[in-house]
C-alpha cells in the first residue's frame, strides 16, 4: 500500500468556487483533492509498475483508498475553467430556449 501520510491534513478551503482543485474519478464518485494530491495520484498511476492500491487524502482531509486500475481520469478545476464551463452551459440553455 503506498503512504499519503506526508499529504495529511493537506485540506484546502472547502467553498465551493474557491481556487483550483483536481477531481479524482473513480466508479461512483468524483472525489476533490489538492494539486499536490493530484500529482501523487498521477505519479503513482504513471509508474512502470502500478501500484494495485493508492491511498491518498481529499480536499476535506478524508482518505481514500482505491484499486490503481478503477482510477478513470484525473481532471483539473480552477475558477477560470468553471466560469467558461457555466457561461457554456447558459449559452446552450437560451440556445435550447430559443428553439423551443
Amino acid at each position: 500500500m503506498n503512504k499519503s501520510s506526508k499529504f495529511e491534513g493537506e485540506q484546502q478551503n472547502s467553498r465551493c468556487g474557491n481556487g483550483e482543485y483536481y477531481y479524482v474519478l473513480v466508479p461512483d464518485r468524483e472525489v476533490l483533492v489538492s494539486r499536490r494530491m493530484a500529482a501523487f495520484v498521477e505519479e503513482q498511476l504513471s509508474r512502470w509498475r502500478k501500484p494495485k492500491w493508492i491511498a491518498f487524502v481529499d480536499i476535506f482531509g478524508s482518505r481514500v483508498r482505491v484499486q490503481s486500475k478503477m482510477i478513470w481520469a484525473v481532471l483539473q478545476s480552477n475558477e477560470e475553467q468553471r466560469a467558461a464551463e457555466r457561461a457554456f452551459e447558459r449559452g446552450c440553455q437560451q440556445e435550447f430556449e430559443a428553439d423551443e
